[in-house]
Parts: structure tokens; sequence; C-alpha cells
């Protein structure tokens, strides 16, 4: 009940909010040319999240991310509500010379910037952020790569340096990178030699449009349905496992929380008795000495061994003969990543047992914050919940935090007012949902990971009206539903 309201608002707000974040990272007018492509595709996400929510609660966003994504690429393939154009030169925004991918080229007046009213500010390569995207150019091949009816009339062209970037001087030797990140060559550069001449004019966007056009093409050749599949085994085999674990039919729920078959249980003294179950399941009973309080912790079925490190080893066997690092240093790596969100993952989920405190303890600080709150606002409590979702994932950066933390409070407070509970928890759902983006833990690891040097208050800047506007959105659809009872 909770689940497919929650999918169902954030799938409209995402219709409505997903071409207005696209103007953040290219024209408006290349978003409103394409807006059917990102309509179709944002659908192709929501719809599947929607539908896989009104009978599951246990992965429909993960299924929905996964068919989304398998229809998208269907949709690009066949230019489905694409276009080429070039942006149109009536807009005041858009009336500078694009480069590739909606960024605009590098001149002598500075570095490169997004274009798009908005856009977040994208520095040179010496201050340490991303640069412009380069077509690659080749050698001769990349006329001979040329389909047959696109040779007629053409002279074998020279190959060139666009404004000479890459290029080591005349004579010299250019490095290109793969045209399409993540798919496997003999080698992942290759040194062509090149006459660095310059070309001006329309003779040299000819040539470059040649060039990346024969590239693609040969990447497009390489890359196989198997090979395809290959790459994708850590994505489709965690959703795999997440599949056969979580579905009762399969039998295997059952067995991995089958907590009756134990080990000689251990005493910690004051602590808790100690047990470990034959699936793996960990439990502290009677901590300090309250029957009332325990704690059990699920080894195989949290989603930790199973699906991820299986998966991932999986993937670390399969192609172990092309790792450019030894597994150790990769799996260091990787532990070294999890250490601080591990410590604030902890802390939280300590005050979220503080806060929630014992099954029916009208003591609990949930329990009072909800009355107290519940109270003191009366119906316009409902003003305040999805900022209060939004609060718990703006400190935490988890949607599941936050409503560990806050759906006690949202659920007390639904009973005193006396509305419909699992809508009121949809809503604290939406917000905790919405709070992602502006969570700084998610800006600033984001920002490290594509190697963004741009201030976090510069992104929340951008990303925070797009939140304010899923806030109207959630609370208009929910209203309804929290007011119309057992609905």
């Amino acid at each position: 009940a909770i689940g497919w309201r929650c999918a169902l608002v954030m799938g409209v707000a995402a219709m409505l909010l997903v071409p207005v974040v696209a103007t953040l990272l290219v024209p408006r007018s290349l978003v409103r040319r394409n807006l059917i492509f990102i309509w179709l595709s944002t659908l192709s996400c929501a719809a599947v999240s929607i539908g896989i929510s009104t009978f599951s609660y246990e992965f429909p966003s993960l299924l929905g991310g996964v068919v989304g994504c398998g229809i998208t690429a269907l949709l690009i393939k066949y230019h489905v509500g694409l276009t080429h154009e070039g942006p149109a030169h009536d807009d005041h925004d858009d009336d500078a010379e694009m480069g590739p991918g909606g960024v605009r080229a590098t001149g002598e007046d500075g570095p490169s910037r997004p274009a798009g009213t908005g856009a977040l500010p994208v520095r040179g390569p010496d201050e340490g952020t991303i640069p412009p995207p380069i077509i690659p150019h080749r050698s001769n091949s990349a006329y001979h790569g040329l389909p047959d009816d696109e040779k007629k009339g053409r002279s074998a062209p020279e190959p060139t340096s666009s404004s000479g970037r890459g290029s080591s001087g005349k004579g010299g030797k250019l490095k290109t990178a793969s045209v399409m990140p993540g798919v496997h060559h003999q080698a992942s550069h290759e040194e062509v030699d090149v006459d660095a001449r310059t070309h001006s004019g329309g003779d040299s966007e000819d040539l470059e449009a040649a060039q990346a056009a024969a590239d693609l093409d040969r990447v497009r050749g390489e890359t196989t349905l198997k090979h395809a599949i290959g790459r994708m085994m850590p994505l489709w085999l965690t959703v795999l496992l997440l599949i056969i674990t979580r579905i009762e039919e399969f039998e295997l729920q059952g067995m991995l929380r089958n907590n009756k078959a134990t080990y000689p249980p251990a005493t910690l003294g004051t602590l808790g008795t100690f047990s470990l179950s034959y699936t793996g399941i960990l439990s502290i009973k009677s901590i300090l000495s309250v029957a009332e309080v325990s704690w059990s912790y699920e080894f195989l079925y949290v989603p930790f061994i199973l699906p991820f490190l299986v998966s991932g080893g999986a993937a670390l066997l399969a192609y172990r003969q092309e790792l450019k690092k030894a597994p150790k240093a990769i799996l260091l790596t990787t532990v070294g990543r999890m250490v601080k969100p591990a410590v604030s993952l902890f802390g939280a989920l300590v005050l979220v047992t503080i806060l929630r405190g014992v099954p029916n303890d009208r003591g609990a600080p949930a329990y009072v914050l909800g009355v107290t709150l519940a109270d003191a606002l009366s119906h316009g409590w409902l003003v305040f919940s999805f900022p209060i979702g939004v609060l718990g994932s703006f400190f935490s950066g988890s949607t599941t935090v936050s409503n560990l933390t806050f759906g006690a409070v949202q659920l007390v407070a639904a009973e005193r007012l006396g509305v419909h509970k699992a809508s009121m928890l949809a809503l604290q759902a939406c917000g905790a949902t919405s709070g992602n983006a502006v969570c700084l833990n998610n800006i600033i690891a984001a920002s490290a990971v594509v190697g963004l040097n741009v201030s976090e208050g510069t992104i929340m800047m951008r990303t925070g009206p797009i939140v304010a506007l899923a806030y109207v959105i959630a609370t208009a659809m929910l209203i309804p539903f929290i007011y119309a009872g057992q609905v």
C-alpha cells in the first residue's frame, strides 16, 4: 500500500521533472526537440516500477531501472523520439557554437562550459576537472572504414587534429581513446601517425564527422550480443540473485531466514546471549538483561554477500585476465571507499534504534515527537511531512535510514490525526527519496566519481528547486489519499 502510492507519485513527478533536470546539462532547445524520447525513457522505468510495486515492495525500483535501461537502449538504437539537428540559433542561450555532448567549444576567451541556462560550470583540465569531450581522430583507415556509398565522390582525406588538441606537433603522435568506454579492445589506447596539419572551415568538420562515424561503426561491429551480456554480468546477476532470494516460490527466502536450528549459544554476560544459526543469522537476545530487547542480522538474506559480493566476485573471476590492477588492490580500494559510509551508517542506525525504542513503547522519542507535533500542528502536519523525509535523507544520504528514523514519527502523527496511515507514510517515502538530491554526502561522492570540481553549494542551488517542485507534486497528489480513509 505504501510502495505503489510512492511509486505512482514519484513516477508522475519524474515525467514532469526529468526534462527540467535535463536543461541543467544540455540546452533547452535540445531538450524540447527530444522531449518524446525523454518521456518514453522515463516512462519505461516508472511504469515498470509502479506495476511491480502493486504486488511486491522488494525491488520495484531495481527492476524498473533495469527494464527501463534496456528499453532506453532500444529507443536510442532505433532513434525513437531523437533528433540530431543542431541547436536552434533563435534561443539566446543557445546561440554559441556547440561541441559534442552539449558543451560549448573552448575558445580564446576562456575554458568550456556546458550550454543552457543554469548549466553547471565545467573548468578546463588544468583546474582538475573534466575537459570537454574530444572527437577521436585516426589515420586514413577512418576513410576506408566508411560505407561504399559514402566514399563515392570523396577523395581519401588526410587525418588531422582539430585545433591541434592531443597532438605533439607536426608528424607527431596522437593518442585516441576508445569511442565507447567499457568496451574492451586489444589495447585501450593506440598511437597512430598523423600529419598534424590544421584545417579550417567545412572540410575539417566533414573530416571529423567521417572519422567519428567510422570509429562508431567499427565498435558496433566488434560489440556482439554475447560480449554485451558478459560485460553486464554484475548488473543482471545482481538482479537474478535478488529475485530468486525474494520470491517465496523459490523457497530460498524461508531457508535463508530460518533461525530455528542454531549452534550452541554463548553467554555475553549482561550484554545478552549470542547465537548463530546454520544459515548464518547472528542474534543477541536479552540485551542488558531486558527480555524484550534483541538484535539479529540475517547474513545471507540482507543484500550484502548475496547478491553484491557474489556478483562482483563472479565478474572479477570471469574477466581476471583483463584486470589492470591486482584483485587485492581492487578489494582494498573498495574497502577504503566503504569505511567512511560505514561509520556514518553505523551512527545513523544507532540513532534510529534510540528514536524507535522497543515495540509499543509510548515513551520512545519517536512516539513523543509524533504526538507532540501532531497535537501542536493538527492537520498542518501535512505541510511538514514531505520536508521531514527530505531532512532524514539530507543528513543520512539514505532513503532507508530516513524512513527508519522518521517513519515511526509519521505513523504516530497519522494515528493522532485519524488519517490514512499508508498514504502518510508514502508521503514520507517520497520526501526521503527526493532528499537524496540535496544530500551533501551524495553530492560529494558523485562529484568525486566524475571528477567534477564544483562546490556543493553550487550543485544544491540547482537541485534544490527540483526537490521543491517534487514537494508540491507529491503533497498535492497524496492529500486526497490521506483523507480518503482505507482505500
